[in-house]
């Protein structure tokens, strides 16, 4: 173990925070559950400073810039305080921004700042008071300062770490609550400049939008802490200490560099980014359930069977949770991924029509197989990004039903971790006011990651040119699309002519979607057989009469006009309708017998 990680306290590898989900108020972190900080005075030397702080950072896996910027912090704060010794009047500012994504150790490095700062005599207490929105908005106007200033003074003496400080007020929006809430920290924040320290936490983009909220909120943050993403180098070295903290172990025999490929194959780049060290949490989770399998079949029950992991215990890509590589590559009918082929190929053979979607699975199916083949042998092949989707056609002509099972076949072929689909429209993309849309936009995307985004009637979020939110939504699922590129399948759909527009007002989308795929209405013929397959689903049937019935109901409907003509939910509503006719025409006999509860006659449809 000790090959992967610097020491043997994982807990400390990007923060307690990561290893344990957050309760619903603020959390306080006070020096004295910590590790001994130090007599917090301000005496020691500059060697004893700093060998203090290299002791903090040691526990902390990767983030080297970081760890380089407040070293020089700590150096220029040494230097400050010798200077004190002559007359020299500090005013320095040690308000901070932390930037990055979610589970990149900011929390960790806030704590390690509250220590640093109360061993040094900067701070009195050095205790970490972490809150969110939630704990400084109010309901009511005038209680949100109130609230605030509660906060603040709580955190006296130490740290306030604000995390996702956009949230509280996004740039040009009416949020007077959150105004109310920034207005209170900046004031406070130049009040109490010698007995508190404010770091405001939340990603790069939305931060510098939520500087701009007032005008004194740039100049009272100066120092700037940029959070990479973890390397695949360091979810290894988390990975390992994660484990050990659970008393298990890597299997020795596993090199690092192995490990690190292992976390390349099991976490997409897209999916570290959301979470970083909580998407290597979930790892663990997965690779211990998967170990528990493999020992409770063998029937070992040895300590060390039970408390080491294999490489084999590690998901195969492309295969979710579990490894689907059970006898021949991908796609090969002598696999278990070529029988879950074939019966994905038996479900859409089953829908009733869409023969031009039938045939365009096929084609698919065969340049997937080809691309893995090829990819096998180190040669160019084409990802996910090659098969995001126009689907046009009326309601209720199978398009969301084809994008599940679309998804169902990515994930047999793997060329999708989860195959999963992720059903949206206008309203969970477009936010409500300035600010929203993109975050708004980007969780939901993220959400889909390995997986199918289906943007139903997609033609509704740009249905003008003013309408700004809508069309940062599409912008931000374009780009979400180009930095996802192989992880994400996305498929917008809607009405033929809507659907068409889009594509022509938004230049970069015919691009990006290289697939259309129409739906056409379904055929009288097809209805029909859509009918009699509903009710054989119930245990009933048409009678002689009712099926010619059926049949003309069905013509007449396929040849309207209306949009809403030849599609399953017509028929659907139709036998709704011819069931209620039926229970009120058999309660009318004195008795009924089984063939006439099963039967539906023509009167029944009333026609």
């Amino acid at each position: 173990g000790d090959k992967y990680s610097k020491n043997r306290r994982p807990d400390e590898g990007r923060g307690k925070k990561e290893r344990k989900e957050a309760p619903a108020g603020p959390r306080v972190s006070d020096s004295s559950d910590d590790e001994d900080v130090g007599g917090g005075s301000g005496g020691d030397s500059p060697e004893e400073i700093k060998d203090y702080l290299e002791k903090q950072l040691a526990g902390v896996t990767g983030l080297e810039s970081v760890k380089n910027m407040l070293r020089s912090l700590c150096r220029k704060m040494v230097v400050d305080q010798q200077r004190a010794k002559f007359g020299f009047v500090n005013q320095q500012n040690l308000n901070m921004l932390f930037l990055g994504n979610p589970g990149t150790g900011k929390t960790s490095m806030a704590r390690v700042v509250a220590r640093l700062l109360k061993h040094m005599g900067v701070l009195r207490k050095g205790h970490l008071v972490e809150v969110s929105r939630k704990d400084l908005v109010a309901e009511y106007s005038g209680q949100s300062a109130v609230k605030t200033m509660a906060k603040v003074q709580e955190a006296l003496g130490g740290v306030l770490f604000v995390d996702e400080a956009y949230a509280l007020k996004h740039q040009d929006s009416k949020d007077s609550f959150g105004q109310e809430v920034v207005d209170t920290l900046v004031a406070e924040m130049e009040n109490r400049r010698s007995e508190l320290v404010v770091i405001c936490a939340g990603y790069t983009k939305e931060m510098s939008d939520f500087l701009r909220t007032n005008s004194g909120l740039q100049s009272r943050f100066p120092n700037v802490f940029d959070f990479p993403d973890y390397t695949y180098g360091d979810m290894a070295e988390i990975f390992v200490g994660m484990a050990e903290e659970r008393k298990l172990q890597v299997d020795p025999k596993l090199s690092r560099d192995r490990l690190v490929e292992l976390m390349q194959q099991s976490i997409p780049r897209s999916v570290a980014s959301r979470g970083n060290a909580r998407a290597v949490r979930n790892l663990v989770e997965c690779v211990l359930t998967r170990q528990t399998d493999r020992v409770a079949d063998k029937g070992t029950v040895s300590m060390a069977s039970l408390l080491t992991l294999q490489e084999e215990d590690f998901p195969v890509v492309g295969d979710g949770v579990a490894s689907g590589a059970a006898g021949g590559p991908p796609g090969t009918p002598g696999g278990q991924a070529g029988g879950e082929v074939g019966a994905i190929m038996a479900k859409l053979d089953d829908i009733v029509g869409v023969q031009s979607v039938k045939d365009l699975f096929r084609s698919l199916r065969a340049k997937i197989t080809i691309s893995e083949e090829k990819r096998r042998l180190g040669l160019p092949a084409e990802g996910a990004s090659s098969l995001h989707m126009v689907f046009s056609g009326n309601p209720g002509t199978g398009k969301t039903t084809v994008a599940r099972l679309m998804g169902e076949l990515f994930r047999a072929l793997r060329l999708l971790p989860q195959g999963h689909l992720v059903e949206v429209s206008r309203v969970d993309l477009v936010g409500e006011h300035v600010g929203e849309t993109g975050p708004k936009t980007r969780r939901v995307v993220e959400s889909a990651v390995g997986g199918v985004l289906f943007v139903d009637e997609a033609y509704t979020l740009v249905s003008d040119a003013k309408d700004t939110f809508g069309r940062e939504a599409l912008e931000t699922v374009m780009k979400c699309m180009e930095d996802m590129r192989d992880e994400l399948v996305v498929i917008i759909a809607g009405y033929p002519g809507q659907m068409d527009e889009l594509m022509t007002r938004n230049a970069g989308l015919k691009s990006r979607f290289p697939i259309a795929v129409p739906f056409p209405d379904y055929t009288a013929a097809e209805l029909t057989e859509i009918a009699q397959r509903m009710l054989k689903e119930r245990q009933q049937v048409l009678s002689p009469d009712a099926l010619r019935s059926m049949e003309n109901v069905c013509k007449k409907q396929a040849s309207s006009s209306d949009v809403q003509s030849g599609n399953a939910r017509f028929v659907r509503n139709l036998l709704e309708s011819a069931a209620m006719r039926q229970a009120e025409r058999l309660c009318a006999l004195p008795e009924r017998s089984r063939e006439q509860l099963m039967t539906l006659e023509a009167c029944d449809l009333g026609v």
